[in-house]
């Protein structure tokens, strides 16, 4: 679900620092879910994989692989012009768990 690894790399003795990143990136990514479930709506692909690439760029950079996998993932479909479906709501889940995790692991760094 999350990458130890990066996070620890990127944490690099500032957990602190990178608490406050990633709940600057949770808040941000809320916000794209609601932008893309209304691109999604309006069958809009371009849209709503310009949003996915957001999500999973960020994502992967803050060692979130699980969420940042899934996103890149529907972000194909979309390029493929391929309709992904309900998504947001599982994305947000994923989010949700995602964040809470890598939050774990840096306040026990």
């Amino acid at each position: 679900m999350i990458d130890p690894t990066q996070l620890s790399s990127i944490a690099a003795g500032a957990p602190d620092l990178i608490l406050q990143i990633l709940a600057d990136f949770h808040q941000e990514s809320q916000e794209r879910l609601k932008n893309l479930s209304g691109t999604l709506s309006n069958k809009n692909l371009q849209a709503s994989g310009d949003l996915l690439h957001q999500l999973s760029g960020s994502s992967g950079t803050l060692g979130l692989s699980h969420f940042h996998q899934q996103s890149k993932a529907f972000e194909a479909q979309c390029l493929e012009c391929k309709h992904p479906g309900n998504i947001v709501e599982g994305l947000s889940t994923l989010l949700d768990e995602s964040v809470d995790r890598a939050r774990q692991f840096l306040e026990l760094a």
